[in-house]
């Protein structure tokens, strides 16, 4: 079988600009989850691209289910570190397929719903943090400056892991 498709979720543009960049590069057709119902077949080979919202790649389950995924890549405003990778990993049960995390960002003004209340939490912890005078972690202020001020970490650059992943594996399959 061959990889046939790119397909995304994403809810503020970071995750659609990393499939869109990917998809171009590679040639492979690019879909969102919705549209891959329709022009995809069951058990096709994909690489899927979602954002994250509670430790949870959105759409990566209904991606799963109805595709052979081969690679999965998350895309968030936290930082790409191991020990995240590994707290993804689990909280999604991603086995047998290559993962990447790719950071994205956040425009504040267009949260909803969720996420909105989510990353409210999460700064009013990180400021109740710096008020009391407690350690914050270099992640956490950079992660509030982000919220506060909105950020873009996308680049073509944080693709590099992928692309070799794909370039190999393309290899492989001849």
């Amino acid at each position: 079988m061959q990889i046939k498709a790119v397909v995304y979720q994403s809810a503020t543009g970071h995750t659609k600009r990393y499939a869109e960049m990917f998809a171009a590069k590679t040639g492979l057709p690019l879909y969102t989850l919705q549209e891959a119902k329709k022009a995809l077949s069951k058990g096709d080979e994909i690489i899927y691209f979602g954002w994250i919202l509670s430790g949870k790649i959105q759409g990566f389950e209904p991606a799963w289910t109805d595709y052979e995924v081969k690679a999965v890549a998350s895309v968030g405003l936290y930082p790409d570190s191991a020990r995240f990778r590994n707290h993804i990993g689990r909280n999604n049960i991603i086995i047998d397929m290559e993962y990447f995390h790719l950071r994205g960002g956040i425009k504040t003004g267009e949260l909803k719903g969720g996420a909105k209340i989510l990353m409210k939490i999460m700064m009013k912890t990180i400021e109740k943090k710096l008020e009391k005078g407690q350690q914050v972690t270099p992640e956490e202020l950079e992660m509030h400056d982000a919220y506060k001020n909105s950020a873009d970490f996308v680049s073509e650059e944080q693709l590099a892991g992928i692309y070799a992943w794909y370039d190999s594996y393309c290899a492989d399959a001849q």
